[in-house]
């Protein structure tokens, strides 16, 4: 909760794309007034909504830079 009374959220959810595992994670801020009743928000009422994709699997690892690339990054 922020001082203004409003409220910070976060929520992740497990989904299978292509074989793969996902997780998807959602933050943003919302009013308590926009809470429905049923702990409930509408998406166009999450303020500084994020969205991040995390996965594991073939495509995931093909992503990943190579060993020289993460050596290079790491000395420099």
């Amino acid at each position: 909760e922020r001082n203004n009374g409003d409220l910070v959220i976060q929520g992740s959810r497990n989904i299978e794309i292509n074989s793969e595992q996902e997780t998807m994670v959602l933050s943003g801020i919302v009013r308590r007034a926009d809470v429905n009743p049923d702990n409930t928000i509408n998406s166009y009422n999450i303020a500084n909504a994020k969205i991040n994709y995390t996965g594991k699997g073939p495509a995931a690892d093909g992503s990943k830079p190579g060993l020289i690339t993460r050596i290079l990054n790491w000395v420099f």
